[in-house]
């Protein structure tokens, strides 16, 4: 059986240990960070029920870039778009609702890749809250296609169960619905 030798100056000795255990302790606390920024849940914003401020703040910038005030007659902000995101969050399954938060951070610090600017997605202008999104849903990455069709589903479901947005598209139909609140899941 060969025998296994080490050069002279390879040593295994207290300050090799010392070494070994910071860099495990340096990778573990930045994979718990990395998983936090991730998948943490963190605390609901104030009369939230499942967003923190942050990501609710990132939903109503999604919501308003695809339904800007101006460009129609009800605005996501009066269709209460945001308010439907979290409420959504909040119904379906944890594992999913985990992913669906995890879209939203993905959305608000993908503009220092897609525009090299390194502004979350909710602090830019319309413009390029729209270059954004457009690029991912034209990206070459199906991944990232399917998560552009995901929030956009997410934002027309929450836009097109407002009254406000029915009523103004005329389908009154001579039944009233049951009053219920902006963002509301029926």
């Amino acid at each position: 059986m060969p025998q296994i030798t080490f050069p002279p100056e390879t040593r295994f000795g207290r300050r090799t240990l010392f070494k070994g255990a910071i860099w495990t302790a340096a990778t573990a606390a930045s994979g718990g960070l990395l998983y936090r920024a991730c998948f943490g849940s963190g605390i609901p914003g104030p009369s939230l029920r499942a967003l923190t401020e942050a990501e609710y703040l990132t939903a109503k910038a999604v919501a308003d870039t695809f339904f800007p005030a101006g460009e129609f007659t009800v605005s996501a902000e009066e269709a209460g778009v945001a308010r439907f995101f979290d409420r959504y969050i909040s119904e379906i399954p944890r594992p999913k609702a985990r992913l669906f938060k995890l879209l939203l951070r993905s959305i608000e610090y993908s503009p220092a890749v897609t525009l090299g600017s390194l502004t979350r997605f909710s602090r830019l202008s319309l413009p390029a809250r729209r270059r954004v999104l457009s690029a991912w849903e034209h990206s070459r990455i199906y991944g990232q296609r399917m998560a552009h069709r995901a929030i956009l589903f997410a934002c027309a479901g929450g836009y097109f169960e407002s009254e406000r947005v029915l009523a103004g598209m005329g389908w009154g139909l001579g039944c009233t619905p049951p009053p219920r609140e902006p963002g509301e899941i029926l």
